[in-house]
């Protein structure tokens, strides 16, 4: 089930990316970072308690860096999502090799590159506040 929800993931976020490419700027590009349990992850123990504090303080870095947009877990399948800014592919997959959980095999990690095709013009906490 996880890995049709990482597919389906990516499926969509390549097909955005590939019908909006021409628009994005070739040298400020968003890149999608999807997280999946890795060889290490521990079955059954809760998200908080697989040794993730590095991962944390390098995702902290890559936030203060003006690296990362977005970065999130993903509650159901024990994995994680992260929008970062990078020059290209390459880049993205090397934030990715120096990611401490990647590193430990806590976390596998794939990056895609994301376009924004809709923007809802607001910032995360006023959009979640607005009525459908």
């Amino acid at each position: 089930m996880m890995k049709s929800l990482l597919l389906a993931t990516f499926a969509l976020l390549a097909t955005l990316a590939v019908s909006h490419a021409a628009e994005t700027s070739p040298a400020a590009r968003f890149f999608v970072i999807l997280y999946a349990p890795g060889p290490a992850w521990k079955p059954g123990v809760p998200m908080k308690e697989q040794g993730l504090g590095a991962h944390r303080a390098y995702m902290q870095s890559l936030h203060d860096g003006h690296k990362l947009f977005a970065a999130g877990p993903l509650l159901e399948s024990n994995g994680g999502l992260l929008i970062v800014k990078a020059n290209n592919l390459d880049d993205a997959r090397d934030i990715i090799a120096h990611d401490p959980a990647v590193i430990a095999g806590i976390f596998t990690a794939q990056a895609q590159t994301w376009a924004t095709a809709f923007d809802a013009g607001q910032s995360p906490a006023q959009f979640l506040s607005t009525q459908p």
